[in-house]
C-alpha cells in the first residue's frame, strides 16, 4: 500500500510537466498521496 503512494505523486508530476492545472496537480493527486500514505500508516500500525 505504501509503495502504492508514489503511484498520484509520479501522476501529478506529469500534469506538471504538461503545464496542467496546478491545482489539479497538488489538489487532485496530492490529495490522493497525503489519503494513501495516511491507509498505509494506518494499516502498518494494526
Amino acid at each position: 500500500m505504501s509503495a502504492g503512494t508514489v503511484i498520484p505523486v509520479g501522476d501529478a508530476l506529469v500534469v506538471l510537466r504538461d503545464n496542467g492545472p496546478k491545482a489539479a496537480a497538488y489538489g487532485i493527486r496530492g490529495a490522493a498521496a497525503v489519503v494513501m500514505s495516511a491507509i498505509s500508516v494506518l494499516l502498518l500500525i494494526a
